[in-house]
């Protein structure tokens, strides 16, 4: 909890930060339940894989909070939810290093490239198409 003498304040670029970490996580997310959709053969079957989305999330959030503050090298930054629950946490505690945000949004946004072109190719097979 904050005391009386802190409070949280958003500066332009903090709250922009925020916005554009939260676009790439909805993006990656986006791209990640349309190709598990494609690869699952019924409704059933893709609720069954995509009932784990809920769950890993809060597990990595309950991991990062215990955290160290300063994450050593950028490899954790590249973990698709570590990433933004750590960038999430260092925005809100007016703590972020840009390089960080940057290495985080890059991946987002690689990963995300990766799951659509998979959802390409699995387009083009006849083994995903009905």
């Amino acid at each position: 909890m904050l005391s009386e003498s802190e409070s949280l304040v958003f500066t332009l670029p903090i709250a922009s930060s925020i916005i554009i970490v939260i676009f790439s996580y909805s993006v990656f997310i986006a791209a990640f339940l349309v190709t598990i959709s494609i690869f699952s053969k019924s409704i059933k079957e893709a609720q069954s894989y995509l009932s784990l989305l809920s769950i890993i999330p809060s597990v990595i959030g309950i991991l990062v909070m215990s955290s160290p503050e300063k994450i050593q090298s950028f490899f954790p930054l590249t973990i698709p939810i570590y990433n933004v629950i750590y960038l999430l946490k260092m925005l809100l505690g007016n703590s972020i290093d840009w390089n960080n945000c940057i290495i985080a949004c890059a991946s987002l946004f690689a990963y995300t490239f990766i799951l659509l072109k998979l959802c390409s190719i699995m387009l083009k097979s006849e083994k995903y198409i009905m």
